[in-house]
């Protein structure tokens, strides 16, 4: 239509009366606007009609505009100061000839002064489609040339290489993204595969961003901190270290400490922590003139003659002031051109885009700013004034506070104010709305008072009830003339029946709960109950109601199903933001197949009321989700909508809430609060106070708004920074218990549902100590710290050694907060446990399985089953049965018998699907033909997955290509050289024949798996051949693949102590999988045993160690898993007592011969602990050397 516009049609054409009466706004706006940008002139109606009016002087200043001063919120304000206070710590030269204290217009205009950028592109490498990167030739594909790294999508790859230092190219296939910092320099034909070319953009630089002293580098949350981001190296100053990370690849930034260690990071720096002595710094790309797009204009102008603004002043005072005074309120003719020309400016609507000077009447508002960087102790008086027809109250805070920090400082001098300071806790006073009636009330778009604004709106249509109701929510100035009693009254203790929190449980004591069921109805945890800190009892005690959340899937849905819902609540919540990545991040199909377990928790638990899922603004749109949710979700039972907004103005979250509307549900606010970037001002507590203001009183007024929860966050609680590092002060309990000052005014609000406050009740002292039990979040935390962290991280354990007991290592959770405060309380001087943890405490352990070898030396089937049983119990799931010599019939019947109900994985080694029709020397009973595997794999019909383990050698003794252990020698390439060669034509010319033979015999939905070892083992040159001409065929056909090999801590080093589960080598071979285009590995082995001769093994065997072992790869494993899926099966080694010869004569077992469970009955786990503290040491399997560098070394 625009385009059509554009083509055949002048201004002009709309001077016929009848015309412009006959067509839509809409299409009148798109056509004047084009008229306008050819400079047409209009005639008629055209000049008169003030919608064609306004869009004349907007299309004049898109023109016309040559400066325009940034402001605050904007991109190139924020991004210019960031620079500025970055540089001047890191290279103060690069500012040269910027004045010791430069004004916002010096920074814009030093930054305008660089080129524009041109941004990077993607260009396919011979066309990119089914290529595969190389570096100078067809076959260089050596493995320095890329990192690789797991993504979910091509343009997710290209992110991550523009974001990383020193990428160069990208391949990508499915899952799997190579960052090349070679040059890629040729190609290689691979179906499914991409790769493409960066072109490097111009106007661009790397920067370090520093965030600020005293604090260090984190991942995604402040406490993500795993070895594997970072390498050290050591640096006499930070500006060494900076330039250590400019000369290693893919380095995201560093961590520096003043004792010169360096830290270089190659994942990226989303979070970070305060911690003295250390610096971080990030590593960015960023436009060199900072997105300044346009010079700053002077700070005050007034228009001369031949500009725009003056002929627009000009014919205001001349003859708009005559024709339509309404425009102009508070102007006469004879108010001077400065006049003229400044409202024109605060209207936004002609091309005045400068204040003038030489103001000849005084400005409603003053304005003043300054930039200072200094040190200093000041002192703040602020006063309030408050005036009304009958009361003026006046109200003076003073503050001294000491301050080494930049600072910009505004002060406004209004005629009529209503700010509050952040310490008062007094209500203002109730006004009339005839007190602000002349108040200014401006916004981005246009200034006039808040009378004239209500006027318009009852000369529109509006009741003079709602348009008081709309302008008092949209200017805070004009809060007065709130159509509602605001506050309660002093003696007035009721609580609305709307008002809710969402608090994390762990931040709430007693007090805290008293004064918040003083203050509000309910509250929630993101929880199904109340998790770590004061229980639902205590809840209840105190008549704050606690609503449940079922928070998301997967383990969050199956801890909800062990634990059930509490019973009788006022009803569920649904998943958190599943629209958004990072948290429950579920696909609408996905969260309605989920939806029945729902219904059935509540129906449980008594609870007849079930809110959706809770959406937020994201990629996916939230409106557009719930409708495919309910379109998936056909006859679900969902009450109420719910839906979380972070603006900082009421009148934008009336806007959301209206949106909402359209499913004709009541709606449940269950996360606000303020925490938009472009709405810095509002981020401090005096910002939240003005929105609350505003946006409590409309949700006690609206009759869709059933319930609504404030984000209670104080500004360092945030987990995840929402404003680039800043967050909103927005807590509402402190830590004492008593109510912050934003937390007062949010109980002072008084609404149309109002309720008696339940009775205080005081509560006695409760014990001072509590010592963590088995299956709680504070015991797998201290546990996995005793036994891996200390080890891996000495320095996260400040005072503690490995000899440190568990209640000395359970305390310092308690006191420093760890782990967002798992540890409620301190310990007692003794524990006593009763089992082995379950994998944490997400119960079932997703990834984690053991291995049954043959019989596995129980003393009978019963004793099988004991054990079988006892690892269901436990939560473990995951199995790899050996056959050895024969069918393992006892352990098969034992896991298929427990595994009624819920998911269960079965391995077993196909031993070459050898029989005695194939090998002369095998008995009848050793029969692991395909069509025997087939009909006993088609008996165990409980087992929800079923995976074959597809050997390369075979059990037959006359055979060439008998081995005794498929899983470690792989293809067989590590034997001698003249079998070796036996090995290779088989796999070259056999083995494939074998792998489509066990597929068109077995069902699709059985998985395989490729035995490997390592480069030696398993040439990756032949497991290519092998998949490009057998593997992928199948697998587009549904079957899927994964490569299996071992991770032995005492097979990779000879120090002389424990080590927990190698999850960097897992990582490594997940990403060998990825590049392969398979569908993951498995950890066929992987445990600790009583003794190992090979490669001069010295680390200490023990029982101790082993069941250390088992303990924290079931953590790092289910941690592992939580992140990427069912690409990663990891099996321990093993289920029973029998010495399978292997890595010297004894192997350790989970299990006795009778079926016992080890880590149980050998005092280990269930430790008695010395009646003191001080006396309750562990011993460590061997001192560490007093020299730690050796550690530090291998860290």
């Amino acid at each position: 239509l625009l385009h059509a516009i554009n083509s055949r049609l002048a201004c002009s054409a709309f001077d016929d009366t009848e015309l412009m009466g006959q067509i839509a706004n809409s299409i009148l706006l798109l056509c004047a606007t084009a008229a306008f940008a050819r400079n047409e002139v209009c005639r008629g109606n055209c000049t008169s009609h003030p919608m064609l009016l306004q869009v004349r002087r907007k299309a004049s200043v898109s023109l016309a505009k040559s400066c325009e001063t940034t402001r605050v919120g904007e991109l190139c304000y924020e991004e210019m100061y960031l620079a500025y206070h970055n540089g001047m710590e890191i290279n103060p030269e690069y500012f040269q000839g910027l004045p010791d204290a430069p004004s916002v217009e010096d920074l814009q205009n030093f930054f305008y002064a660089k080129p524009p950028p041109t941004y990077p592109t993607f260009q396919g490498a011979d066309g990119g489609k089914d290529r595969v990167c190389r570096g100078s030739t067809w076959n260089d594909n050596n493995p320095n040339n890329y990192v690789a790294v797991y993504s979910e999508s091509l343009d997710d790859c290209k992110l991550k290489c523009m974001s990383s230092y020193g990428c160069k190219a990208i391949e990508f296939s499915v899952g799997r993204c190579e960052l090349w910092l070679k040059e890629v320099q040729a190609t290689r034909i691979l179906r499914n595969f991409e790769c493409q070319r960066l072109a490097e953009g111009t106007g661009l630089s790397w920067n370090f961003e520093t965030k600020g002293l005293g604090t260090v580098c984190r991942g995604s949350h402040p406490n993500d901190n795993s070895v594997d981001y970072f390498t050290v190296a050591a640096a006499s100053s930070l500006a060494l270290c900076m330039d250590t990370c400019r000369e290693t690849p893919l380095c995201s930034g560093v961590e520096y400490h003043t004792s010169g260690r360096c830290e270089l990071w190659t994942r990226s720096i989303d979070a970070h922590r305060s911690v003295s002595g250390y610096q971080c710094l990030r590593l960015v790309q960023k436009p060199d003139n900072r997105h300044c797009e346009l010079p700053a204009c002077p700070p005050c102008r007034t228009a001369v003659e031949g500009e725009s603004c003056y002929e627009d002043v000009k014919w205001a005072k001349e003859s708009g002031i005559y024709s339509n005074p309404e425009w102009y309120p508070g102007l006469t003719p004879a108010s001077s051109f400065e006049d003229f020309q400044r409202l024109l400016t605060a209207a936004g609507t002609t091309t005045c885009t400068d204040v003038p000077c030489g103001s000849t009447v005084p400005s409603t508002t003053t304005t003043t700013t300054t930039t200072t960087t200094t040190t200093t102790t000041t002192t703040t008086t602020t006063t309030t004034t408050t005036t009304t027809t009958t009361t003026t109250t006046t109200t003076t805070t003073t503050t001294t506070t000491t301050t080494t920090t930049t600072t910009t400082t505004t002060t406004t001098t209004t005629t009529t104010t209503t700010s509050t300071s952040p310490a008062m806790t007094t209500m203002p006073e109730q006004r009339g709305c005839e007190s602000v009636w002349d108040v200014v009330a401006s916004d981005p778009w246009s200034s006039d008072t808040c009378g004239n604004r209500i006027t318009y709106l009852i000369n529109t249509g509006s009741t003079e009830h709602d348009a008081k109701k709309t302008i008092a929510v949209d200017y805070l100035v004009c809060d007065a003339c709130w159509p509602w009693p605001k506050y309660k009254g002093s003696d007035d203790t009721r609580v609305s029946k709307k008002r809710g929190i969402a608090q994390q449980n762990w931040r709430l004591n007693s007090a805290g709960l008293s004064s918040l069921a003083q203050s509000m109805h309910w509250g929630y945890t993101w929880h199904h109950t109340t998790g770590n800190g004061p229980s639902l009892g205590d809840w209840e005690l105190h008549g704050l109601n606690f609503v449940p959340m079922v928070w998301g899937g997967d383990a969050h849905m199956d801890r909800a199903v062990q634990d059930g819902l509490p019973s009788g609540k006022k009803a569920v919540l649904g998943f958190n933001e599943p629209n958004f990545p990072g948290q429950a991040d579920l696909l609408p199909a996905a969260a309605a197949q989920l939806w029945p377990q729902v219904e059935t928790l509540a129906r449980d638990a008594g609870i007849d009321y079930i809110v959706s899922p809770a959406v937020n603004f994201a990629d996916y749109d939230p409106i557009l989700w719930l409708q495919h949710f309910f379109g998936n979700c056909t006859g679900c039972k969902v009450d109420a909508i719910a839906f979380h907004s972070y603006t900082c103005y009421a009148r934008w979250l009336r806007e959301h809430l209206e949106r909402y509307k359209v499913f004709g549900k009541k709606i449940w606010l269950t996360e606000f609060a303020c925490s938009d970037a472009s709405s810095l001002e509002r981020l401090p507590m005096s910002g939240q106070m003005d929105f609350m203001r505003e946006v409590i009183p409309m949700l006690e007024r609206d009759d869709d708004i059933e319930m609504y929860a404030w984000f209670s966050m104080f500004e360092d609680d945030w987990v995840y920074p929402i404003v680039d590092g800043k967050n909103g002060d927005a807590g509402l309990l402190q830590s004492d218990g008593k109510l912050s000052p934003l937390g007062e005014l949010y109980a002072s609000f008084l609404g149309p549902d109002m309720l008696d406050a339940p009775p205080i009740v005081t509560v006695a002292p409760g014990p001072t100590c509590r010592t963590a039990q088995v299956d709680e979040d504070c015991y797998d935390a201290v546990e996995w710290a005793r036994t891996s962290g200390i080890y891996s991280n000495p320095e996260w354990y400040h005072g503690l050694t490995a000899q440190s007991s568990f209640e000395d290592f359970q305390n310092y959770f308690y006191v420093n907060r760890i782990n967002d405060g798992v540890c409620g309380s301190a310990p007692c001087v003794r524990v006593t446990a009763t089992s082995s943890p379950l994998c944490t405490s997400r119960g079932n352990c997703s990834g984690h399985g053991v291995n049954v070898f043959g019989a596995d030396g129980f003393e009978d089937d019963a004793a099988v089953k004991r054990a079988v049983d006892e690892l269901f119990r436990k939560g473990v799931r995951n199995f790899r049965v050996i056959n050895v010599g024969a069918w393992a019939d006892a352990a098969l019947n034992a896991i298929n018998d427990a595994a009624q109900g819920g998911h269960v994985s079965l391995q077993i080694t196909s031993l070459f699907f050898d029989s005695p029709s194939t090998c002369s020397s095998l008995p009848s009973w050793m029969d692991f033909s395909l069509a025997n595997t087939k009909r006993r794999l088609s008996a165990l019909t409980h087992i929800s997955r079923i995976i074959v383990q597809l050997d390369t050698c075979s059990i037959c003794q006359e055979s060439a290509l008998y081995c005794i252990n498929p899983t470690e020698q792989g293809f067989g390439q590590d034997l001698a050289a003249e079998r070796a060669a036996v090995f290779k034509d088989f796999v070259e010319q056999r083995y494939g024949s074998l792998i489509q033979e066990a597929h068109e015999a077995l069902p699709n939905k059985v998985e395989f798996v490729i035995p490997f070892q390592n480069e030696r083992a398993t040439p990756t040159s032949m497991l290519e051949r092998l998949i490009a001409d057998w593997i992928q065929p199948l697998r587009a056909q549904g079957r899927k693949f994964y490569l299996e090999g071992t991770i032995y801590p005492f097979w990779t080093s000879t120090e002389p102590f424990f080590a927990g589960f190698e999850t960097g080598t897992a990582r490594r071979y997940l990403d060998l999988a990825a590049q392969l285009s398979l569908d993951g590995f498995h950890v066929s082995e992987t445990g600790w045993p009583q003794s190992c001769p090979l490669n001069a093994n010295s680390r200490p065997p023990s029982l101790e160690n082993m069941c250390r072992y088992w303990n924290n790869s079931l953590y790092e494993v289910d941690d592992l898993v939580q992140e990427v899926g069912s690409r990663l099966t990891v099996y321990h080694w093993k289920m029973g007592p029998a010495n399978d010869g292997s890595c010297g004569e004894s192997t350790f077992g989970l299990f006795t011969k009778q079926g016992s469970f080890v880590c149980d009955t050998s005092g280990l786990v269930q430790l008695e602990r010395m009646t003191q503290v001080s006396q309750a040491r562990l011993e460590a399997p061997q001192a560490l050397p007093s020299d730690h560098s050796q550690v530090r070394e291998r860290i």
